[in-house]
C-alpha cells in the first residue's frame, strides 16, 4: 500500500501530488491523485528586467490560466492567448509552507506513521522554488519557510512517539527504528551523498545498511535493481548507506548535511542551482511484542 506526494514545478509554478492506500467506494475517491500548484513571486532581476506574472488563479473553477506575455507573438505559434490548467490546490506567491504541508503532506505522514510507504516529490524548471519549498529558508521575499520535509520529519517523530506510547499503555512492548539515506541522480549516474562522511560528521562509526556495505565504495559501484518482494516488484539501490537516527533533530541533521553534498551549478535562473534529482529517504522499521498466556506461560509473539 502507497500513499504519496508529488511536486510538480513549472518555472513559476510548482505541482503537488497525492495518492493513498487505493480503496472502493467513497474512500477511492479520497484516494485518488491530487495535484496541487505553488507559485511563487517575481525575484529583483525578473522585475528589473521588465518580466511580469504570465500565471493567474480561476477560484470558481480552480484553474490555473497560464495567459500570453504577448499577444500577437503567442499567436504565432498557439490558436489562443490562454491557457488553463486544473488543480486540486492552488498556493500563491504570499502562501507559507506550513500551509502547503497541512493542505498536502500532513495526512500522508500520518499514513506513514501507520506503515504505509509515502513518496514526496518535487519536480520543475531550474529556479521555480523546488529545493525552497522541500528544504525552506529565506524566500524571494524575505519570508523564512521551514519546508516541507523539516516539518513532516518533526510531525513523523511526533505521530511515532504517540503510537508508541499508545501501545505501550495497552501492554505491548514496541520498538521503533528509523534511519535515513540520501542519494542524487546527476548525469544518469547515482551517487550516494552518505558516502565519503567522516566518523567526525556522522558523529558515529561507519555501518553496513541493509542494501549493503558502504566502506571502501565508489560511485560505480551504487546500482539500482529490480527485487521481487512479496506478491510484487520493488527496486532496490546497492550499496546504498544508511543512518540509524533516533530523533527528529539527528534526521534534520544527515538532511541538511546531504544538502551541501549536492551537485550546484550556477545558471541564468540561479546562482547556486542544483543540478541534479535527489532522494532522500526515511525508512521505518516498528516491531510490536505482544504475550498471550497458555497454559499459565506466557509467549511472546513478535510482529513486524
Amino acid at each position: 500500500e502507497i500513499s504519496g506526494v508529488s511536486f510538480c514545478q513549472s518555472w513559476r509554478v510548482k505541482v503537488i501530488s497525492m495518492t493513498k492506500p487505493t480503496d472502493s467506494g467513497q474512500k477511492a475517491a479520497e484516494n485518488a491523485v491530487r495535484v496541487c500548484v505553488r507559485v511563487r513571486p517575481l525575484s529583483d532581476k525578473e522585475r528589473g528586467t521588465g518580466h511580469r506574472n504570465c500565471v493567474a488563479f480561476d477560484e470558481p473553477t480552480s484553474q490555473v490560466v497560464l495567459q500570453a506575455p504577448s499577444t500577437d507573438a503567442f499567436k504565432r505559434y498557439h490558436s489562443k492567448p490562454h491557457h488553463p490548467f486544473a488543480f486540486d490546490h492552488y498556493f500563491g506567491p504570499n502562501d507559507p509552507a506550513h500551509e502547503i504541508y497541512d493542505g498536502c503532506v500532513a495526512r500522508l505522514v500520518e499514513n506513514v506513521a501507520r506503515g504505509f510507504n509515502g513518496c514526496v516529490l518535487a519536480y520543475g524548471q531550474t529556479g521555480s522554488g523546488k529545493t525552497h519549498t522541500m528544504s525552506g529558508g529565506t524566500g524571494i521575499l524575505g519570508v523564512k519557510d521551514s519546508g516541507i520535509i523539516p516539518e513532516a520529519i518533526q510531525n513523523l517523530f511526533a505521530y511515532l512517539n504517540q503510537r508508541k506510547k499508545e501501545q505501550e499503555d495497552a501492554g505491548e512492548e514496541v520498538a521503533i527504528k528509523v534511519r535515513v539515506s540520501a542519494m542524487e541522480i546527476y548525469n544518469e549516474e547515482l551517487r550516494d551523498l552518505f558516502h565519503g562522511m567522516s566518523p567526525s560528521e556522522t558523529n558515529e562509526s561507519p555501518k553496513t545498511s541493509r542494501f549493503g556495505s558502504s566502506k571502501g565504495m565508489q560511485k560505480s559501484k551504487i546500482d539500482v535493481r529490480d527485487a521481487r518482494k512479496n506478491s510484487g516488484f520493488s527496486t532496490e539501490v546497492i550499496g546504498l548507506t544508511e543512518k540509524e537516527c533516533e530523533s527528529a533533530q539527528e534526521v534534520l541533521k544527515f538532511f541538511s548535511k546531504a544538502g551541501r553534498y549536492r551537485t550546484t551549478a550556477t545558471t541564468m535562473m540561479n546562482d547556486h542551482s542544483s543540478r541534479s534529482h535527489a532522494i532522500f529517504t526515511v525508512t521505518i522499521e516498528q516491531s510490536t511484542l505482544r504475550y498471550t498466556d497458555r497454559d499459565g506461560n506466557p509467549i511472546p509473539i513478535a510482529m513486524v
